[in-house]
């Protein structure tokens, strides 16, 4: 379980200070929210392969940034493990409004206080997935949110 402290500053766009297209504006701007990433030090161009892995918040609109910001107000959990960088079908600069979630209920239950739907089925609303092991193979995939049959969510795929 990870615990992130809420920061007093609240995020401003005033002056031009947040620049959508740039990973770093970005970024200052949800952690001034209190929404952190899976990795927070290094900041890449948008579609970059070589940082797979790596989440990247270029080209969010600034309504996916700001609803992030308000569900983490709820929770104080919400971390986000992907976005705009390339490895992701259904992510990146044509789904602006579309980001994973490091799940856990309380993520899961600030964005439904929040209005965004569960869906389960990759719509606009919320998915849970997670992987398993297929012979010698690892999976990941949409999965319920509870735990049933030994899977257990690591991530909820989100589009606003």
């Amino acid at each position: 379980t990870r615990t992130v402290t809420q920061s007093a500053v609240q995020p401003s766009v005033q002056d031009g200070a947040l620049d959508i297209n740039n990973e770093e504006s970005g970024r200052k701007y949800l952690k001034a929210g209190g929404v952190y990433l899976q990795n927070n030090k290094h900041s890449f161009p948008i579609g970059d392969n070589v940082c797979l892995g790596k989440a990247n918040v270029a080209g969010l609109s600034q309504s996916t940034l700001d609803k992030l910001i308000k569900a983490n107000k709820i929770c104080q959990c919400i971390v986000i493990t992907g976005g705009t960088e390339a490895g992701h079908l259904s992510h990146g600069l044509d789904h602006p409004n579309t980001v994973d979630v490091d799940y856990s209920t309380g993520a899961l239950r600030a964005l439904l206080a929040t209005g965004v739907n569960y869906s389960g089925n990759f719509g606009a609303g919320s998915t849970c997935e997670g992987c398993w092991k297929e012979g010698a193979d690892t999976k990941c995939g949409k999965i319920t949110c509870s735990q049933t049959e030994g899977l257990t969510a690591k991530w909820i795929h989100v589009e606003f």
